[in-house]
């Protein structure tokens, strides 16, 4: 969960700050999109973090791995 935490909360707390409404470099007014904010935030509440590691480094194929993992799915 502090993976989760960590690596989702980039969401709001760093691409949401674009959206915001805020002055840009001239000091004029720019509106927001409180729908992308929404959104962000909402990403860190509904994604997961996934790590897939595949130990055969000699031959491995990690995107064969994931691609037989989503078929069987």
């Amino acid at each position: 969960m502090i993976w989760k935490q960590e690596a989702l909360n980039v969401f709001p707390r760093t691409w949401a700050q674009i959206y915001k409404p805020h002055k840009n470099d001239k000091g004029e007014d720019v509106n927001g999109s409180p729908e992308s904010v929404k959104f962000l935030e909402e990403c860190t509440k509904k994604l997961f973090v996934m790590n897939i590691v595949e130990n055969d480094y000699v031959s491995g194929d990690l995107n064969k791995v994931i691609t037989d993992f989503i078929q069987i799915n």
